[in-house]
């Protein structure tokens, strides 16, 4: 569920049914809080993640690129019943997104390559990749109204810490050793391979 700025109503994902089958044909209602009836705000079928921009009455949700189940989840940017593809210009899977502060810009996770990063989605130009050194995000991602941003950040001998960046130009700094313990194995080394098919 996901308040409205002026707390009147509450918008969510709503489901066809209970059964799994057609759940990707969810989409986002809206309810007013003192009561009355439901009403949609996105129609598009798999819509989830609904989210209002910071200050702003935009919103931002995400669904399978173009309503294609073949596809990479896209994060879908609307206001006043429209809505049009952020990350069009990417073309790449995402699982998780935040609103920057100011409401002009997400923060998206998703695969890159063989590993995950984070990346800057202007709502207007191009998206820019974070810097994260040796450090994959994972898909759980909070911004404070103040720009900083904390993820699950793991490496490739290192399982998953909480990390904090002052702002998406910072530097990913590790504030927890949840998982110190594993330091102290000897861990098989991993690395990516690629290569060029016949197409």
């Amino acid at each position: 569920p996901e308040w409205s700025h002026d707390g009147h109503g509450i918008a969510f994902t709503r489901f066809p049914s209970p059964w799994w089958g057609p759940s990707f044909q969810s989409v986002i209602d809206h309810v007013d809080v003192v009561g009355g009836k439901t009403h949609s705000l996105v129609e598009d079928k798999g819509a989830f993640a609904f989210r209002y921009a910071p200050m702003r009455d935009d919103y931002a949700f995400m669904r399978v690129r173009n309503g294609d189940q073949n596809n990479g989840n896209a994060v879908y940017v609307g206001g006043h019943g429209k809505a049009h593809d952020a990350t069009a210009a990417l073309a790449r899977n995402f699982n998780a997104y935040a609103w920057l502060p100011g409401g002009k810009a997400l923060l998206l996770q998703g695969e890159f390559g063989t590993r995950s990063a984070l990346w800057e989605q202007p709502l207007e130009g191009v998206a820019r990749v974070l810097d994260l050194g040796d450090i994959e995000p994972g898909n759980e991602l909070s911004v404070s109204k103040g720009g900083e941003v904390a993820f699950i950040g793991s490496t490739t001998t290192h399982p998953g810490e909480l990390y904090v960046m002052a702002s998406v130009h910072a530097k990913p700094r590790r504030l927890t050793d949840a998982n110190a313990f594993v330091d102290k194995l000897d861990l098989g080394r991993t690395e990516s391979v690629q290569w060029k098919s016949e197409d």
